[in-house]
């Protein structure tokens, strides 16, 4: 589902639906010194339908997933697919678009493993566990070359159709093989890491040809589907899971009737991402969301006005405080199941949008209407859910005053705003400013969500500070890439392998850009040779082994350090004080951390038993205490707490902070102050 979810500041006001009076400022006076222009909102998303916080708070209130669906979509009926309704066909996913070379492996998940079989017009393939597929265009067709379990090439079908099918006991209850796209990962935001891209349940992936390339579609029942659903997180109430289940089902049933495949680029009903809504294949469900689907089996939302009878059931991160119409949204006839009707419980806690606040340079705004002075920015007309509709931007040019009005879709796409609720103002000299210093030391934690891409900074002295930098899914961490003394941020995108690194704090685009690694590859950051800069690295799983650069540049590894085991998860930090960082892994199966002292030597000269560690805890790494040495401590999802550690030797932890909701990524550093 399009629900760009939350990126907010440091705003405390709730926007209500009356028009919030702009501030208007004259020429030469002395708060036109200011340079921003201020936005406060919000909610994220479109807000149509069903809000997922709002159903989050619904659900922790009380309410049952029929009346939280009852709420967001007044007069629909739940009807089951089979009894109620005829059966729908098969929802067609793209997966892949514009592919032009692609493996697919055959994984084994159960006793007997299911052959893979691929098919291309009459002829056939066999896979078993572990062997592969590559379909690589040429310029006179598709290539078909096929590998053993150990990668050694076995059979090469020559150019021909790039039109391939791939079927296996896909349609079995339970199926014993999956079908991996070698190369892909897809983050789980609820376990906290990246999974390979595998699909275990579906009739079929299909390969269709698109001229130039080809596209890569999942041929699927529509319940089947729903179980690959990852929209929310699974710690969420069982009623708030089975409302997200229903609507992701009704949303992809509707689109089997309303669109048609053969006329669309992507040769699909709808995406695998959140421009359709996101799906993850197998691997990601836990068993709250398997029961949660299975509940829910077959229902979906239908009305009489619908077009095709069951309810295009749109939803988002959040509203405003209110759904959105789906006519001021999209235009077109009102729908009496999508309507404006007031939502207070979307702006409830724990939803993290439900205010917000961005700021942008004066100039580059007035600059972005065609203004050479922007001195009044208004919201002159809004939609009966409180949204923004037309915003007006008054100021000069070389020609004389002048006046420019844009819509607030535009509006929110130029200036990168998380919704159309939102009300716009120019600074003023009353404005707080800066935040005071922060004291360095202890406890500087921090979270990054991959599901939104907030971050949420927590300060020595408790102080929080929250802003979008990245995409979702990108992987966080965190160095001082200047060597000023301060951590800031970095992410790393294990999709293309580019490190996105940023020398403040704050929202913005990166200021160091590097392609280094392989898709797949876990970030690390350290001061690798003590000149006081953190440089970066990465940690291949495959190998359990470091590849690590002396300077934030693309090249190849000034050190390569081989230690640990696949799996483990890689940690890095000065553990001796000498003023060099070094490597060290934590393994979750035993709950066991090994830290080296020495990169050219590495061997384990730390061993520690972190007994108090629970399964999918998080381990962050930081000098709590300002000693110069850096401890070790874990953020625990199931309760959205850091517990940090001075020493090895004590027997518990020292510092103990609740932060976020448990579905984020944890980091730690000295943000600054």
């Amino acid at each position: 589902m399009d629900r760009t979810m939350a990126r907010f500041g440091r705003a405390h006001r709730v926007l209500a639906a009356a028009v919030v009076a702009a501030v208007v400022l004259a020429p030469g006076t002395a708060a036109l010194a200011e340079e921003e222009v201020v936005f406060e909102g919000a909610g994220f998303g479109h807000g149509v339908g069903m809000s997922q916080y709002g159903a989050l708070a619904m659900a922790n209130a009380g309410w049952t997933s029929a009346e939280i669906l009852s709420f967001y979509y007044p007069g629909a009926a739940r009807s089951t697919i089979g009894t109620d309704l005829p059966e729908v066909p098969n929802v067609l996913v793209n997966l892949v678009r514009d592919a032009e070379d692609i493996t697919f492996v055959a994984r084994p998940v159960g006793a007997d493993p299911a052959p893979l079989v691929v098919t291309r017009g009459d002829e056939q393939w066999t896979l078993g566990p572990d062997e592969r597929v590559e379909v690589a265009r040429e310029p006179d067709g598709c290539t078909l070359r096929f590998a053993d379990a150990s990668g050694t090439q076995t059979d090469t079908a020559p150019a021909g159709s790039c039109d391939v099918d791939l079927t296996w006991d896909g349609e079995a209850a339970q199926p014993t093989t999956v079908v991996e796209i070698a190369g892909c990962s897809l983050w789980d935001w609820n376990a906290g890491i990246y999974r390979p891209c595998r699909y275990g349940r579906g009739t079929a992936i299909r390969l269709v040809s698109t001229g130039a390339d080809f596209e890569v579609v999942l041929d699927i029942d529509v319940d089947a589907y729903t179980y690959g659903i990852s929209e929310v997180s699974y710690s969420w109430p069982r009623a708030a899971l089975e409302a997200q289940a229903v609507a992701a089902r009704s949303y992809a049933a509707e689109a089997v009737y309303r669109q048609s495949p053969a006329n669309r680029a992507c040769r699909c009903h709808i995406y695998d991402t959140s421009r359709s809504q996101r799906y993850v294949g197998w691997g990601h469900g836990t068993s709250s969301w398997i029961d949660a689907v299975e509940a829910t089996w077959g229902v979906v939302l239908t009305h009489p006005e619908a077009p095709y009878g069951i309810v295009q059931a749109f939803y988002s991160s959040s509203n405003g405080g209110a759904t959105e119409a789906v006519e001021d949204r999209w235009g077109g006839s009102p729908l009496p199941y999508l309507p404006t009707t007031p939502d207070p419980w979307s702006l409830e806690p724990p939803n993290p949008n439900r205010t917000w606040e961005r700021t942008r340079d004066r100039a580059a705004v007035a600059a972005a209407v065609g203004l050479e002075l922007l001195t009044k920015i208004e919201v002159v007309e809004r939609n009966p859910s409180g949204s923004a509709k037309t915003v007006e931007f008054t100021g000069s040019t070389s020609a004389g005053p002048a006046v420019e009005t844009r819509s607030a879709g535009w509006v929110a796409g130029v200036f990168g705003l998380p919704s159309w609720y939102f009300s716009a103002s120019l600074a003023t000299s009353s404005d707080p400013g800066d935040p005071p210093p922060r004291e360095h030391g202890q406890a500087s934690v921090g979270l990054h969500d991959p599901a939104t891409g907030i971050w949420t900074l927590r300060y020595a002295d408790g102080t929080v500070d929250e802003f979008y930098y990245g995409n979702p899914a990108d992987q966080p961490f965190v160095g001082d890439w200047d060597g000023d003394g301060i951590e800031t941020l970095g992410l790393y995108r294990r999709s293309t392998g580019f490190l996105f690194l940023r020398n403040s704090n704050s929202e913005g685009v990166a200021d160091v850009e590097i392609y280094y690694g392989d898709p797949g590859d876990v970030p690390v950051a350290g001061d690798w040779d003590g000149d006081g800069i953190d440089t970066v690295g990465v940690y291949r799983p495959s190998n359990a082994t470091f590849y690590l650069r002396n300077s934030n540049t693309q090249g190849v590894a000034d050190l390569v350090v081989p230690f640990g085991d696949p799996g483990d998860v890689p940690v890095a930090g000065d553990w001796d004080g000498d003023g060099i960082d070094t490597v060290g892994v934590y393994r979750p199966s035993t709950k066991t951390l090994y830290l080296a002292n020495s990169l050219s030597t590495p061997v384990a000269n730390i061993v520690f038993d972190y007994t108090g560690a629970a399964s999918g805890d998080r381990i962050v790494v930081g000098d709590w205490n300002d000693d110069g040495i850096d401890t070790v401590g874990v953020y625990r999802p199931s309760n959205a707490t850091f517990y940090l550690r001075d020493t090895y030797t004590q027997p518990s932890a020292n510092v103990i902070i609740q932060l976020g909701n448990g579905s984020e990524n944890a980091v730690a550093g000295f943000w600054g102050g």
